[in-house]
């Protein structure tokens, strides 16, 4: 199965002191990290029309509760 790591780094301006910063902060909200794998499944099916198979399964799905994980 295919895998894959996403790095960034989150880097804003700051014009108070006329910098560049970095700030996960004001780059992601909450709601960014909970719906991330269903834009980018999303995306993916948009852009890349051979693309069907998606990025959702049972790891990167939500669990409504935590034990069920095990």
């Amino acid at each position: 199965m295919h895998h894959l790591h996403y790095a960034f780094v989150p880097v804003v301006f700051d014009a108070k002191k006329e910098r560049y910063k970095v700030s996960a902060t004001q780059v992601l909200t909450c709601h960014n990290l909970q719906t991330f794998h269903d834009d980018l499944d999303q995306d993916l099916k948009k852009v890349l029309h051979f693309y069907e198979k998606g990025v959702l399964n049972n790891k990167t799905l939500p669990f409504e509760n935590v034990a069920e994980k095990n």
